[in-house]
C-alpha cells in the first residue's frame, strides 16, 4: 500500500475561448491510495532470503484510488484538486535478465462525476486506457536508473449531457535515478516529458523525492 498527499505550486497555461491565458494556482492536490499484489512470483522472504535470491519475471495488479480532498473552487477552471473520485485498475509483468528488468504494464481509468465545475455545471469523463513499458538498469544493490515511456488514449469529457471533442491521445517520455542514503533511505530524481499532446497538458517535469522504508 502506498499513500501520497500533494502540494502542488505551479503556473498553467492555455487557450480558453480563443484568449491564451496564464494562471498560477497552489495547494494541496488530492490524496492518492495504492494498493498492489503479486499474482505470480515475488514469495515473502526474509532479508538475508531476498539478498540471495535469484530474480524472475513476475505479475502483479494493483487498485489506484485518487480521493478528492484538494484544495478546489467552482468558480475557477484550474485547480489543485479535481472534485471527483479516480479508480485505476492495473495489472503488469516485470522480467530481469542480468542487470536489466524490462516492465510492461496496462490498466484503465475510471473516473466519477464533477457536479461542481465552474459553478453548478455536470463534468463528466470517459474510461482512459494507459499503457507504460521502461527498462531498469542496475548500477549497484539500490542504486539503478531507468528510462520509461508512456501512452494514454480515451478520456473524452460531457459537460451538462453535450460531449466535447476531447479525446486524448498522448504520449510521454521520461526516465529516473534512485541513490540510496542508507538501508532505508534513498533519493529519487524523476524527469517526464511530453512527446505527443493531442488534448490535455503538454507537461516537462522534473520531481525529486525522499522514500524511506520502515521494513
Amino acid at each position: 500500500m502506498a499513500v501520497l498527499a500533494p502540494y502542488l505550486w505551479g503556473t498553467a497555461q492555455g487557450t480558453v475561448f480563443e484568449d491564451q491565458v496564464t494562471v498560477r494556482r497552489s495547494g494541496g492536490g488530492d490524496l492518492r491510495v495504492r494498493f498492489s499484489t503479486l499474482l505470480k512470483g515475488g514469495a515473502a522472504l526474509g532479508p538475508k532470503e531476498f539478498v540471495q535470491r535469484k530474480p524472475a519475471a513476475i505479475i502483479g495488479a494493483s487498485v489506484s484510488i485518487v480521493v478528492p480532498t484538494g484544495q478546489y473552487d467552482p468558480a475557477r477552471l484550474v485547480n489543485p484538486g479535481s472534485n471527483r473520485w479516480a479508480f485505476k485498475p492495473e495489472v503488469g509483468i516485470s522480467k530481469p535478465i542480468g542487470r536489466w528488468t524490462f516492465e510492461v504494464m496496462a490498466g484503465a481509468w475510471l473516473f466519477s462525476a464533477n457536479n461542481s465545475f465552474l459553478g453548478t455545471s455536470r463534468r463528466e469523463q470517459k474510461s482512459m486506457a494507459s499503457f507504460q513499458g521502461g527498462v531498469i538498469y542496475t548500477l549497484r544493490p539500490r542504486m539503478w536508473v531507468s528510462a520509461n515511456t508512456a501512452f494514454y488514449s480515451g478520456g473524452s469529457t460531457v459537460i451538462n449531457g453535450t460531449a466535447n471533442n476531447d479525446r486524448q491521445k498522448n504520449a510521454r517520455i521520461g526516465a529516473t535515478f534512485s541513490y540510496p542514503l542508507n538501508q532505508q533511505q534513498s533519493l529519487k530524481v524523476v524527469w517526464a516529458k511530453g512527446v505527443t499532446t493531442r488534448i490535455g497538458g503538454n507537461l516537462n517535469t522534473i520531481v525529486v523525492g525522499w522514500q524511506y522504508a520502515w521494513f
